[in-house]
C-alpha cells in the first residue's frame, strides 16, 4: 500500500525547491552540516523509518530523527506567560486544537 507514494521520493522532484509559501519556516543547522545548497541530497547516515502497531490494529509510521537532531541549532526562547496568552485570546470566537 505504500508503493503508491514512490513518486514523492523521485530524483527529478528533488532537483529543485518547491515554491515559497507564507507559512514556510527554516531549521537552523550547524555550520559544518553537509548540505549547503538548500536542496535534498543523499546522506551517509539515515533516519530509520519503521511502523508501530496502533490500538485499532493499523500501523503508524514513525521516524527516528536523533541523528539529524545532532546537526540542528537548538532554538531557545522564553515561553510566554499564561496570562499573556489569555490576554491575546480575549475576543476570539474560534479556536483550533491540533494533535
Amino acid at each position: 500500500e505504500y508503493w503508491d507514494y514512490l513518486d514523492v521520493f523521485s530524483k527529478s522532484k528533488s532537483e529543485h525547491m518547491p515554491l515559497r509559501k507564507p507559512w514556510d519556516h527554516g531549521i537552523d543547522l550547524k555550520e559544518d552540516f553537509p548540505p549547503k545548497k538548500g536542496r535534498l541530497i543523499p546522506l551517509s547516515q539515515t533516519s530509520p523509518v519503521f511502523f508501530v502497531p496502533k490500538k485499532d490494529g493499523k500501523k503508524r509510521m514513525v521516524q527516528d530523527y536523533r541523528y539529524l537532531n545532532e546537526w540542528t541549532v537548538k532554538n531557545n526562547y522564553p515561553l510566554p506567560l499564561i496570562s499573556q496568552l489569555v490576554d491575546k485570546l480575549k475576543g476570539c470566537k474560534l479556536f483550533t486544537k491540533m494533535d
